[in-house]
């Protein structure tokens, strides 16, 4: 297989600069900071041309913004983006302009990220009609084509988007995605919002997608049994880190990390009796103030004297896929 998108050492913070009052302050002998939110902490992750890589973890573990970055919208703050083998950073114009076009994302909600001023067709058609894809003479038959391919009527083509139901508006997102011919999406919780019903015809219209245009995802969810169902491999995410990562059976049947175990073993199932919910201890750290070494040792009932100041790396473990785990490492040593 290809190398597709890469990230390397991948960190990106959110910083909200000292405003005039708290400069004086300082002037006067304050020691106010700037606030900064550690959303990725140095993450490494390799998709490859025709996969699906699923990532999840709790809200707030930073899924939605390595998205972003993978799909060119968010600047990493260190660490580099490589697409198909090339420093994103070192482009030119011409080839940036061209990895954003390849490289699309569906977001979480469709009813805010379409114009409400547009009609479908616009929306659709317009960033292809921009960047030269097609000719806005043929936008229309553009549109149609395009519509068609996601299961839409294209005669509802002329209508706004506040007239269709949220799998409708969710297809339509698909559409325009689509619509500049990319080679990877990144899908950002993009059946979250919808009817169990509706999800199940989205998740089939994505792998069947898949298929039939030789798309590359990463597929950001926190519902477990869609990314077993539609996932190749899978990355679990806590507070900015990659914690585990393997392949689809390999995270479902042999997880290795705390955290990893904790979230599927609280996972809803159908068969197995009557069981005890017995949640994690402890709320998840903030990401203004990080807690030192592994980042679950707080909440881990496994954590030694090591774990709360020794950073633990992305290694493989004893079962053969990779884990941030310092027990899960002295494991396989052993």
């Amino acid at each position: 297989m290809t190398e597709l998108v890469k990230v390397k050492n991948l960190s990106k913070n959110f910083v909200k600069p000292l405003d005039l009052a708290s400069k004086i302050a300082n002037l006067a002998g304050a020691s106010m900071t700037e606030t900064r939110v550690r959303a990725l902490d140095d993450v490494n992750l390799t998709i490859q041309k025709g996969e699906v890589v699923g990532i999840v973890g709790e809200s707030g573990c930073g899924k939605s913004t390595l998205g972003r970055v993978l799909a060119g919208i968010h600047k990493q703050s260190s660490g580099s983006l490589e697409w198909k083998g090339q420093d994103v950073d070192k482009m030119s114009a011409s080839e940036r302009r061209a990895f954003q076009l390849q490289s699309q994302m569906i977001f979480q909600d469709p009813s805010s990220s379409l114009n409400p001023r547009h009609r479908i067709s616009k929306s659709v058609t317009e960033a292809p009609v921009v960047h030269g894809l097609v000719s806005r003479a043929a936008a229309s038959d553009y549109a149609d084509d395009i519509l068609s391919k996601v299961g839409f009527d294209p005669k509802l083509k002329s209508r706004y988007p506040h007239q269709f139901s949220g799998g409708q508006k969710q297809r339509i997102g698909i559409a325009r995605a689509l619509a500049v011919q990319p080679e990877f999406l990144v899908c950002d919780e993009s059946i979250a919002a919808l009817d169990v019903s509706i999800q199940a015809q989205v998740i089939n219209l994505f792998m069947d997608l898949r298929t039939e245009l030789d798309l590359t995802y990463a597929f950001i969810s926190h519902d477990l049994s869609v990314v077993r169902h539609i996932a190749d491999r899978v990355a679990v995410m806590y507070l900015g880190r990659i914690v585990e990562i393997g392949t689809r059976d390999e995270i479902f049947l042999t997880p290795q990390h705390p955290y990893t175990k904790a979230l599927l073993a609280e996972t809803p199932k159908i068969t197995g009796g009557k069981k005890v919910f017995s949640p994690l201890s402890g709320e998840v750290p903030s990401p203004l103030d990080p807690p030192s070494g592994c980042h679950f040792h707080p909440r881990c009932s496994l954590a030694t004297e090591v774990c709360r100041t020794q950073k633990p790396d992305l290694a493989l473990n004893h079962v053969g896929h990779r884990d941030a785990c310092l027990l899960s490492n002295q494991e396989k040593a052993a």
